[in-house]
């Protein structure tokens, strides 16, 4: 990932922080982590990659409405394979039916991937 996007990243995510704190109730910052299951045979060294990233959710006015943006992050380094990078940035409308003690969502938007795949002979990237 370019300097430019990890600033872009630190930026939109600070602002999310502060939007969240700073103005009421159902507003959020969230964290993830765990395993990325890509399940391809061709891919076996590859195919379990730690992931973990942010996002942050503004609450408009109408009901059950929210805002919502984020990114994850996934690396699988394998000697014998290479190097898998993802990216993944999103934003889109949330919407939250019930507020109880889970809050279930469906949530709509767009992505953008940004795929790399280092090896040891190439260097390959997908955006």
């Amino acid at each position: 990932m370019s300097t430019a996007h990890r600033a872009l990243s630190v930026l939109v995510l600070a602002l999310a922080f502060a939007s969240s704190a700073c103005l009421g109730n159902g507003h959020s910052v969230n964290a993830y982590g765990g395993t990325r299951f890509l399940d391809a045979n061709e891919w076996d060294d590859l195919d379990n990659p730690i992931v973990y990233g942010l996002d942050g959710v503004l609450k408009v006015d109408l009901p059950w409405l929210g805002v919502e943006g984020g990114w994850f992050h996934s690396e699988e380094d394998d000697s014998g394979v290479g190097e898998l990078t993802v990216d993944d940035y999103f934003v889109g409308l949330r919407v939250t039916r019930w507020k109880i003690l889970i809050e279930p969502y469906g949530s709509a938007g767009v992505t953008w991937v940004d795929s790399g795949l280092d090896t040891a002979g190439a260097d390959d990237s997908d955006e």
